[in-house]
């Protein structure tokens, strides 16, 4: 004696046992990349290389700025925010960039 099942039922069971199939396949997800966060907008000051950082308008700048002397204590926490002017010791600015 065979039991025939409905289509429906015979269907299901195809999807249970394929999807049941596919969980034992290895998947590799890529992982979601780093949010950079705030910008300093270093690249837009570029230009103020070989100019005296006391001219500087702290005002033009998205979030704070920093001033670095030769030979100055400074923190090393990382501010993705915080543009910083390294500057010579006549206070000709070198670098400038983001941390």
């Amino acid at each position: 004696m065979i039991i025939r099942l409905p289509a429906l039922p015979r269907l299901a069971a195809a999807i249970l046992v394929a999807g049941l199939a596919a969980g034992c396949v290895p998947m590799t997800i890529p992982a979601p990349a780093p949010d950079p966060g705030p910008s300093c907008g270093a690249e837009r000051f570029g230009y103020l290389v070989g100019t005296r950082a006391a001219r500087f308008d702290q005002t033009l700048a998205p979030g704070p700025v920093r001033i670095i002397r030769p030979g100055m204590a400074m923190t090393m926490d990382y501010r993705a925010d915080r543009l910083n002017l390294e500057t010579t010791g006549r206070g000709r600015i070198t670098r400038v960039f983001c941390g």
